[in-house]
Order: structure tokens, then sequence, then C-alpha cells
């Protein structure tokens, strides 16, 4: 397993030039906090708790970043568990690699979900 359960991630909430940026590699997240997943919002199985906003105005977004290495000499096939609320874009080195409950086209920190 490449990430387990339990990893610590980055996380940044709700800001347009981060996304960007963020999907790639080199990007320079040394300032974003971090917290062992899972991460949520308070339903008591959350290892990390995120703010949501104020109730009357919640945070439509929050990114989520964690580097892996991993040595590779043949091509790698990997599977996805995610565990999301309302929806979810996943990157690879800057290239989306699967998206749920979005539409299609280009996803911007304003995006809502299809269903929520």
């Amino acid at each position: 397993m490449l990430i387990p359960k339990g990893t610590v991630w980055k996380y940044w909430i709700t800001e347009a030039i981060r996304a960007i940026a963020g999907a790639k590699p080199e990007f320079d997240d040394s300032n974003w906090p971090a917290g062992p997943a899972q991460l949520g919002f308070g339903d008591g199985d959350e290892a990390t708790l995120l703010n949501p906003g104020m109730p009357e105005h919640h945070h439509v977004t929050y990114y989520f970043r964690r580097a892996f290495i991993t040595p590779v000499s043949a091509p790698l096939n990997l599977i996805l568990n995610l565990l999301r609320d309302d929806g979810a874009v996943v990157y690879l080195n800057g290239i989306e690699v699967f998206r749920s409950n979005l539409p299609g086209g280009p996803i911007t920190y304003q995006t809502l979900a299809l269903d929520r």
C-alpha cells in the first residue's frame, strides 16, 4: 500500500491560486497545516478535524496533498479508495486521474458537487 490509512496529509481551505499550482509535484506546500487521516468535520471517526467555516458561509473547497515515492521499473497500476464529502478530483503529478460527483470540464475552488 503506497499511502496507508492514518497517513499524514497536508491540507488547505479554499484559495484559488493554490489550486492551480497545487496539483504539480513541485508546488511548495510547506506552510500548509498537516494532520493524519481521516480528516473531516466531526462525525466521530476523524483523526484530524477540519474547520467547516461559519454557519452562514461554509467553505466550499478543501485541498489535500500527499507525496509518495516508489521505485517504478514497469507501468504501475494503482487502486484508489476515496472517502469524500460531496465531490472530489484526484490528481497524480498534476494529471487528473479520478473525478467523483463533480461536473466535467475545468474545476475551480467555487465548483459545487453535482449532488450533496
